[in-house]
């Protein structure tokens, strides 16, 4: 969500970077081919030059907003395009989550800073997503729209079943940190006590390793990946 890698195409999930799935209505919906939605912009009059409890703050006196509205938005920061994730805010201040890297902030706000406030639906590459387009080209462009877009990653959710911790018995499941919370959705992105659908439980011992030698047997607790080589026109192939 916060990294980006300045003098590269891939910046942050900033809710306007046109790698990911953004808000592009006031509405808060998505239509492909719209721009962002900018659903507001400033100048900070102050900011937190620390990340107090692992937060950071911007201040804008010029501002009048209804109390939370901006929970889940992203701010970014005109000058170097770092992001905070908004969290919560007062009438004008936003207090966000920020990017900890090397024992300290690299976001910090303060005063002059400009900023903008989109919405991200989905990231790319995010969990629970999967082949899509072919990325290609230094500029990298989606190849099938030609030109930096969504590559349309597919759907493909995490699912977590039968983690039980012992002795009391507790479900081990998916939990969103929360600086993501907002674009990974339980029941679309990730389900919990659910299993795959679809989903067969592995075979010990395999079918596949059936008269192959191994320096190891494979066991419920110690699975092992088995090879074995045959020659074919003079080329190695590896069956597994």
């Amino acid at each position: 969500m916060f990294t980006l890698y300045p003098g590269t195409p891939w910046l942050a999930a900033s809710g306007d970077n046109p790698w990911d799935v953004n808000v592009t209505e006031p509405d808060g919906t998505h239509v492909d081919g719209h721009p962002p939605y900018l659903f507001e912009s400033g100048t900070a009059t102050s900011g937190s030059e620390n990340c107090a409890a692992g937060l950071q703050y911007l201040t804008d006196t010029s501002k009048n907003w209804t109390t939370n509205q901006w929970g889940g938005y992203t701010a970014r920061r005109l000058s170097d395009n770092w992001i905070g994730q908004i969290i919560s805010n007062t009438n004008n201040t936003l207090t966000m989550y920020f990017y900890y890297s090397g024992g300290g902030c690299i976001s910090t706000w303060r005063a002059g800073n400009q900023y903008q406030i989109h919405n991200v639906l989905v990231a790319l590459d995010q969990p629970g997503r999967g082949r899509g387009d072919l990325i290609t080209g230094d500029p990298p462009i989606n190849s099938t729209t030609g030109t930096a877009t969504w590559p349309h990653q597919e759907l493909e959710p995490c699912y977590s079943w039968n983690n039980i911790h012992s002795p009391g018995g507790e479900h081990i499941n998916f939990t969103p940190a929360p600086t993501s919370a907002a674009s990974l959705l339980q029941d679309r992105d990730y389900f919990n006590d659910t299993p795959m659908p679809g989903y067969m439980p592995y075979t010990y011992p395999h079918p596949l390793t059936t008269g192959i030698q191994s320096t190891a047997s494979a066991t419920p607790n110690s699975p092992q990946h088995h090879y074995k080589k045959k020659e074919k026109n003079k080329k190695s192939k590896k069956e597994f």
